[in-house]
């Protein structure tokens, strides 16, 4: 007989979040005092946009914002 080590890991459900636009986490930054924004691209300048962050997996961050409609440009700092 051949003995093998096996590893076990827990399922975990992660709550689904409706509501937000998923960006990536790198797209999100975080302020000091706890607030978050995005930039997102006007014409040629880049426009701070206070977002709420309502939470982030694998590194995807789904965010609310009146500012912000489908299809509009973050910037993904690297």
């Amino acid at each position: 007989l051949e003995f093998r080590r096996v590893l076990f890991r827990s399922i975990e459900r992660t709550p689904t979040i409706r509501g937000g636009f998923i960006v990536p986490k790198r797209a999100v930054a975080a302020a000091a005092d706890g607030t978050t924004s995005v930039l997102k691209l006007e014409g040629k300048t880049w426009k701070k946009i206070s977002v709420e962050e309502l939470g982030c997996v694998a590194g995807q961050c789904s965010v609310k914002s009146t500012q912000l409609r489908a299809g509009d440009q973050v910037r993904v700092d690297q």
